[in-house]
């Protein structure tokens, strides 16, 4: 099998958009196994299905692989909402450290296994390809991928290490596995690959299920271990932050009943009470008292508390476009009273914190509740910097602790919480730099910023490892999410889970190589069991197409064959053998061979001169040429069969002679006549010859007189006349012979036109021979050569008259039926005699042998001649004594009816 066999039925675009969906999808795959903060999978198939893909394309399908990759790593990226020109640049980058990895690998596999890849007969030959495009080739696609996420920032240079070597196992098992499978699916179609599909791709897929369940199974269980130990990070943190929170409401409580005791507290009493708790706890940004004043009460509020503050411009103010100004006549106001520390609060000094509809809507619920109350998380105007705060409200209402729910509220104790810093110093204490916490208002508004966040977003969205939970702020839940580190995801001992997949896709591999070498082993010895099989077939047809011209030709000769067995029994006879014997296949078959030698004996004419089938052989001209003798014998019957037999001995093993037998009665008939024709021949041409030798001699040597040698001269004369007569009657027997029908000029002609001029022509005494013509037709249309037709007729018309010596009418007529006409010539002379009608028209043969009667015998040969060139026949039917009838027939000429 050759690589050019080997080319996709599909075409290029097809290629590349087959391999681009196919490793999409395996990628997609792979990655979904990856474990966080893993950027590779620990096995990636579409690393296999890309090598395979180039070897069945022959690197056609590179822009496929590159495609495919760079639409994953985007997608991956976009799905951790983290699509931006940076991730589409590593992703770029990704995409060609895949691709290059693809062509490295299909370049080694052909540089090192030429076309051995493509049948994978052996398991050296698995081996090697696995070696060559697993661990080798997937150097290149992991220190290419781990160069760009670090010079991308994505990962740092620390973690370089352990990703090259999460990328590069992850490549090489991909490969391992499903480099098989992927020649097994785009090879379907080849002989060497169609039977693996059940034999290995099964199998193999089967296996690869259970690693991949029991891969899973593990999986789950370490990252719900990991779940676990993030979920009791996450409990210790809420219960720490509510236990911190809960220490800065007793402080709040504290603070409220301090006024409510003493309602006419002093600053600096407030401010000696205050110290302890903001100096031990630095996240209260600050502590406040804030009056609660109706609008009616404001100038005496105002008035009052620039005394007892030492502020001589105190007033009630409110943000206005970013300012604080004097605040406008209003309801009720709530401003800042005392504040501690003072330093840095200052200008909170006055701020009517009612003014602003978050801080109001916490304080008409604490009112309404009796209870403290929080606002949302809110800008502290009091910090520079950007600082996110709460606002935790007690209520103090007007008497004694003992209050009635329908006393009225007089003040509020404020306690400004920094939220993000609380949270920082909870994580201190718990020392958790092992994850990332974010921390946010659950109910509220969605401008309103989050409380505390360590956590990026990619990361966030990236980790299926987090912890969720609420945590209760007074009147207010926090929802808390703990995501964990990559360091605590790298610490944490996942081993088992890759143990079990390693070891899992390990054995699978040892089993698809086994399984690989088994049936390409057994693909060789079934592809040269077809090959040797289709030989034989081969072999087997033209054995078989040569047996059966033999028993055509066998079938189809005229001559016969016979075949002995070992046994010396009869094994075959041919139809033409059987024809020449007179036997039957019933009766010749089976027969040995002394019953076979006596029924021959009994048929010949001489059964002396039968020698056997045993015979002395003739003396052998090579030495290895096989040995035979033939001989000659005459049959028994009318017809004096002439049959030659030729004997030889079997150079088989199965086979101990073949008798050959052939009909040669012609060829014998023909040499008799042969020698019969030059007998003839030569008697009819000496006659004249001696006759004119000895006469010219005489004129030569003798003076005679002028009479005498007139009528020596004429008999000259007349010899050389018949010598020639001879000579062209030989000629045009030679011609008719020679040039058959080709030499005939054929036209269609009226039979009694040219029976008609021919009787006219005739030179003899009219009044001795008279020739009686009939008038039964006009015309007999023929397709003729008219030439030979008028010396045919000229022949049969001189031989009525010679042999007629006495005289007498000569009667042409005409006959006609459907298909032949014919002219028929009847003559009243000597008349045949059966045994000379069997001789007539036998070259020099001539019913007159007393010399009476010139002539030389060829005539009527040659007529026959003429008329079978015309499809026609002579007829003759003539009584000793009584004269003879030869008719003339040649096919008639339809004509237009």
């Amino acid at each position: 099998m050759t690589e050019m066999s080997m080319k996709p039925n599909a075409n290029r675009t097809a290629s590349i958009a087959l391999a681009a969906l196919l490793y999409l999808i395996l990628g997609a795959a792979g990655l979904s196994m990856a474990v966080a903060p893993g950027y590779a999978s620990p096995v990636f198939p579409a690393a296999g299905l890309a090598v395979a893909a180039m070897l069945w394309s022959r690197g056609v399908a590179w822009p496929g692989i590159f495609l495919g990759s760079f639409c994953l790593n985007l997608g991956l990226a976009w799905v951790n909402a983290n699509l931006n020109m940076a991730s589409a640049l590593v992703a770029l980058g990704i995409s060609i450290g895949s691709t290059a990895q693809a062509a490295f690998a299909w370049w080694l596999v052909r540089r090192f296994l030429a076309d051995a890849w493509q049948t994978c007969e052996r398991e050296l030959h698995v081996f090697k390809m696995l070696a060559l495009a697993g661990p080798l080739a997937c150097v290149v696609s992991a220190t290419v991928g781990v160069s760009v996420l670090v010079m991308g920032g994505v990962i740092p240079a620390s973690a370089s290490l352990d990703a090259w070597w999460s990328w590069w196992s992850g490549d090489t098992l991909g490969v391992l596995v499903m480099l098989p499978l992927g020649l097994a699916l785009f090879l379907a179609k080849d002989p060497a690959w169609r039977s693996r599909r059940l034999k290995v791709a099964l199998p193999m897929v089967m296996t690869l299920g259970l690693v991949a369940i029991s891969y899973l199974a593990v999986s789950r269980w370490e990252q719900q271990r990991i779940q676990d130990a993030v979920r009791d990070i996450g409990q210790n943190f809420s219960q720490a932050l509510q236990a911190r929170f809960t220490a800065h409401q007793e402080s709040l409580s504290a603070l409220k009943r301090l006024i409510t005791v003493t309602p006419r507290l002093s600053y600096d009493d407030f401010a000696y009470f205050t110290d302890i708790t903001l100096r031990d706890n630095p996240d209260i940004f600050a502590l406040s008292v804030n009056p609660y004043v109706l609008g009616p009460q404001r100038a005496a509020f105002e008035a009052d508390f620039a005394k007892r503050l030492g502020e001589p411009g105190f007033m009630i103010r409110e943000r206005i476009e970013g300012k604080l100004v004097r605040s406008g006549n209003h309801p009720v106001f709530v401003p800042v009273g005392f504040i501690a520390p003072l330093q840095g609060n200052r200008p909170a000094l006055g701020f009517d914190i009612f003014s602003e509809s978050r801080r109001r809507a916490a304080i008409e619920r604490a009112i309404a509740t009796r209870a403290p109350a929080v606002t949302p998380p809110i800008q502290l105007v009091q910090e520079q910097r950007k600082r996110v705060g709460v606002l935790v409200m007690h209520p103090v209402f007007q008497g004694a602790l003992n209050a009635q729910n329908n006393s009225p509220v007089t003040a509020l104790a404020v306690g400004v919480i920094k939220a993000d810093e609380m949270i920082e110093i909870v994580a201190k204490q718990l020392q958790q730099r092992q994850v990332e916490v974010r921390i946010y208002d659950r109910d509220a508004p969605k401008d309103t910023p989050e409380l505390f966040s360590t956590v990026r977003q990619s990361d966030a969205a990236r980790s299926s490892i987090r912890f969720r939970s609420e945590i209760a702020i007074a009147d207010r839940f926090w929802a808390l999410e703990v995501v964990p580190t990559p360091d605590f995801l790298s610490q944490q001992t996942r081993w088992v889970g890759y143990a079990v997949g390693v070891a899992g896709l390990t054995l699978a591999t040892l089993m698809q190589i086994l399984l690989l070498g088994i049936t390409g082993r057994t693909a060789a010895v079934e592809r040269q069991v077809r090959e040797q099989t289709a030989e034989l077939n081969a072999a087997g047809k033209v054995l078989g197409e040569r047996n059966a011209q033999l028993d055509t030709i066998f079938t189809l000769s005229p001559d016969g064959l016979v075949t002995f067995d070992e046994q010396d029994r009869v094994e075959f006879a041919n139809p033409a053998a059987l024809k020449i014997l007179g036997w039957t296949l019933d009766e010749v078959q089976k027969m040995d061979r002394d019953a076979f030698e006596a029924q021959l004996r009994e048929q010949c004419l001489d059964s002396a001169a039968w020698v056997g089938l045993d015979a002395p052989q003739v003396q052998q001209t090579e030495p290895d040429q096989a040995q035979e003798f033939k001989q000659r014998i005459r049959f028994k019957g009318g017809d004096r069969r002439v049959i030659e037999l030729k004997v030889r001995a079997a150079e088989g093993a199965s086979l101990s002679r073949i008798l050959y037998l052939r009909d040669v009665t012609y060829e014998a008939e023909v040499d008799r006549l042969k020698s019969e024709f030059l007998a003839h021949a030569a008697h009819e041409l000496r006659t004249p010859l001696t006759s004119i030798h000895g006469f010219g001699e005489l004129l030569l040597h003798t003076e005679l007189d002028a009479q005498t040698q007139r009528e020596l001269l004429e008999t000259i004369h007349r010899h050389s006349s018949n010598l020639i007569k001879i000579v062209n009657e030989l000629l045009d027997l030679a011609r008719i012979e020679e040039g058959g029908a080709q030499k005939m000029h054929f036209e269609p002609q009226n039979l009694v036109t040219l029976a008609r001029q021919v009787c006219r022509d005739i030179k003899w005494d009219s009044q001795r021979w008279p020739v009686q013509l009939g008038k039964q037709f006009e015309s007999l249309p023929i397709h003729a050569d008219a030439g030979r037709i008028r010396q045919a007729l000229l022949n049969i018309l001189g031989n009525a008259q010679k042999y007629s010596p006495q005289g007498g009418a000569i009667e042409v007529n005409f006959v006609a039926n459907e298909t032949h006409c014919g002219v028929q010539i009847r003559d009243h002379g000597l008349g045949l005699t059966p045994g000379q009608l069997e001789r007539i028209g036998q070259r020099f043969w001539r019913a007159d042998t007393s010399g009476n009667t010139p002539g030389t015998g060829l005539g009527v040969g040659i007529v026959k001649e003429i008329l079978t060139l015309h499809g026609g026949r002579l007829q003759i039917d003539s009584e000793h004594g009584q004269g003879s009838v030869f008719t003339l027939w040649l096919p008639r000429l339809a004509t237009a009816a």
